[in-house]
């Protein structure tokens, strides 16, 4: 048998071995990613009273917390390899950029408009990807991504595409909302820009990116309130503790700060809300490492849908037939990327870079189990 033949088959034999649940695992991990970033975004709903950057700020400051202790446990290097570093810096800056520019299009433009722009990384993600990376990109996932974003839209409504009454007048100039439409823009670019980042970290423990994107985020939204100059919430349960970091950090420069003592309601969101942006921020980078970088972005359209059905459980919003068929069309192509990948749907032929995927995720499986054997990990991982 020639090499190449010899070869195919390997990749045949790996393709044909492998469960349905090993095909599907790092869809799964985006999926339930979505779970927590979907329950972040209510809190941060919750959260009204508190400036955005300040809520980026504890939500990145827990992440890091609750990242050290796994990462101290599992002996993992935090600056190991020198050629994996331009790659988390990326990671850790492309994130927390795109967090502010979504917070900052989120402000100066309609909810609806900003929230259909920054939803179309999928397409800049599935293109870089196929560019960068030499994913394939084929008609399925292309097709499925844009009835994704069909979905988005629908749910979303924007005021350009359906004229509401009721809504109030923008107050906004022509400049304003053509330089928040740009930013949006550059807030969907970003994301991908991080994804993609991430993609490339695939021998890294899981945990380092996630320090990176959480320390970076502390840094930036800390430089970002000092040019403020105020720091308006309070987390510690007791104002004297926060005076006192109030006053450590006044030895920085002349920064008034603006003490404000916060309602255990807001202590707790804010806690819980670190939590969930760790979790989601984990399991995203989990999945990133075992599946492609347009597929994981493509099920991170699950996010809006997700938000729309808590905001009909807990934030009483009234639904429409628009944002149901929205979510309805979200979520049904999230359920066919998942047969697709676990081999359920009817196929020509496996694609060379779906094979070298599931190569790269046996290979990753292996290689953690000899990292951390009984450490951190369950035994059936």
């Amino acid at each position: 048998m020639s090499r190449p033949k010899k070869k195919k088959a390997e990749e045949k034999e790996n393709t044909e071995d492998s469960s349905p649940l090993q095909r599907t695992l790092g869809v799964i991990f985006a999926m339930a990613s979505c779970v927590f970033f979907a329950f972040s975004s209510l809190f941060v709903k919750l959260l009204r009273e508190i400036p955005p950057q300040e809520v980026v700020f504890f939500r990145s400051l827990v992440q890091v917390i609750f990242v050290l202790p796994p990462l101290i446990y599992s002996e993992v290097p935090v600056f190991g390899d020198t050629k994996h570093l331009p790659f988390l810096c990326v990671r850790g800056v492309a994130g927390t950029l795109a967090l502010c520019c979504q917070f900052y299009a989120f402000q100066h433009m309609p909810l609806a408009d900003a929230t259909v722009i920054v939803f179309s990384s999928p397409i800049f993600t599935g293109v870089l990807a196929h560019f960068l990376l030499g994913e394939a990109w084929g008609l399925f996932d292309a097709l499925a991504t844009f009835l994704c974003f069909i979905g988005v839209v629908l749910i979303a409504r924007p005021t350009f595409l359906f004229a509401r009454q009721t809504e109030p007048a923008n107050k906004e100039s022509d400049f304003e909302q053509i330089t928040a439409s740009l930013v949006a823009l550059s807030g969907a670019i970003l994301t991908s820009i991080a994804l993609i980042a991430i993609r490339k970290l695939k021998g890294v423990n899981f945990l380092v990116p996630v320090f990176y994107v959480g320390l970076s985020s502390v840094v930036l939204t800390t430089g970002a309130i000092l040019a403020a100059g105020s720091f308006q919430s309070v987390i510690c349960g007791h104002s004297h503790e926060w005076f006192l970091f109030g006053l450590g950090m006044c030895g920085l420069g002349r920064f008034k700060f603006t003490l404000r003592m916060a309602d255990q309601t807001n202590t707790s969101l804010l806690t819980t809300f670190g939590k969930e942006g760790w979790g989601g921020q984990a399991l995203l980078t989990k999945s990133l490492q075992l599946e492609k970088a347009g597929v994981v972005a493509l099920v991170r359209t699950l996010d809006i849908a997700l938000a729309f059905l808590l905001q009909l459980l807990f934030l009483d919003y009234a639904a429409n037939i628009y944002s149901i068929a929205g979510a309805a069309l979200v979520l049904g192509c999230n359920v066919l990327v998942i047969l697709k990948r676990g081999g359920c749907l009817p196929t020509k032929e496996v694609e060379e870079s779906d094979r070298r995927l599931l190569e790269e995720k046996q290979s990753l499986m292996g290689t953690v189990k000899k990292q951390l054997p009984g450490k951190f990990l369950p035994k059936s991982y």
